[in-house]
């Protein structure tokens, strides 16, 4: 096992790759298996395990078992574009800050790595940065308590917390600067990350900088490319925008104690759609784009995050019509679409 030093050192040089602004592929994709055989060797976590993909189910979405959460390190994009848009928060808020205060991170759902967090504490001080680490997996909650130890980052630790995101209250003394939260899927489906952040934002208000700042559902239109040899295969078209989280959200939140439970939902959207033609090869889909912070942004299909979902709605022969969007907070939450009688 190498040094402590050694290891922060890795991880310092792993950020430097992500905050980059013209990183290529290949240095990017050895950056993140360097980063993959260093959590290994720190935890020598068993992605077979059956327990280590076991998810933890709650009224308000799923929170994925830790080898899941792992393999959240293979998505390159999301890996590097969210690293580099904390990398970037961390920075602005130094430059800004008025006193000797270390900016406060709020990390929620962390898996069993916390490792969109890990470069940037490698690349600051004690003194600049500490975090807060919020996981509701049991498993995942101690294999991050243990990496932090390995490290040597205890000293950065404000506070660990093995609680539910979407419900908990923290005290009203205490201060954030930055919360981070990567807890979804594409089209916001399945996971916390909706309750997450309007449980936090109601709690912290409208000052606090989220990360990711925004998440962009549209409704468009997926269709096979117009050229033979086009790289990627699909073309796909937005329509409409029809669901954004960010801190104007809370305006569309049905229950205004903002009491998240099964039962939460936002207000329904209707829209026109007119001289569309859907048919077996031209589908309805919903897509994803994720402002990360300011101009990093991670765009349609680029990340694991943003692949197009096909929408099982029958629209074929339908040239003018109307949808309605309503997304809802669930066991399973999803973007619900119906066509307006």
């Amino acid at each position: 096992m190498k040094s402590k030093n050694d290891l922060n050192h890795t991880l310092f040089e792993i950020g430097q790759v992500f905050i980059k602004k013209e990183g290529d592929y290949e240095n990017l994709k050895f950056a993140v298996d360097r980063y993959k055989q260093l959590m290994y060797d720190l935890l020598g976590l068993d992605l077979e395990d059956e327990r280590n993909r076991e998810n933890l189910s709650t009224e308000t979405g799923v929170a994925i078992g830790p080898t899941w959460a792992a393999m959240c390190l293979d998505d390159i994009t999301r890996t590097q574009k969210f690293v580099k848009g904390i990398f970037e928060a961390v920075e602005e808020l130094l430059s800004k800050r008025k006193d000797s205060r270390p900016i406060h991170i709020l990390y929620a759902g962390t898996g069993p790595y916390a490792t969109l967090i890990l470069p940037v504490l490698a690349s600051y001080s004690e003194k600049e940065v500490k975090v807060t680490l919020v996981e509701i997996n049991p498993d995942s909650f101690d294999h991050v308590i243990h990496v932090f130890k390995k490290l040597g980052f205890e000293g950065y630790l404000r506070d660990t917390l093995q609680v539910d995101a979407t419900k908990y209250q923290f005290s009203k003394e205490i201060e954030i600067d930055i919360v981070i939260s990567e807890t979804m899927q594409r089209a916001l489906d399945t996971e916390c990350q909706v309750p997450i952040y309007l449980n936090l934002q109601h709690q912290f208000g409208d000052d606090i900088l989220f990360i990711p700042q925004q998440v962009v559902l549209s409704f468009g239109q997926s269709q096979p490319s117009s050229s033979f040899d086009s790289t990627p295969l699909f073309e796909y078209e937005s329509l409409s925008s029809v669901f954004t989280l960010n801190n104007n959200t809370k305006r569309d939140f049905l229950n205004e104690e903002y009491s998240i439970d099964k039962e939460s939902q936002f207000k329904k959207v209707s829209k026109n759609f007119s001289s569309q033609k859907f048919s077996d090869v031209v589908l309805p889909v919903i897509l994803t784009e994720i402002q990360v912070f300011k101009n990093n942004w991670i765009k349609t299909n680029e990340s694991g995050l943003t692949i197009p979902k096909i929408v099982s709605l029958d629209l074929k022969g339908l040239s003018d019509f109307t949808l309605e969007f309503h997304y809802e907070i669930s066991d399973n939450p999803h973007l619900n679409i119906s066509i307006s009688q």
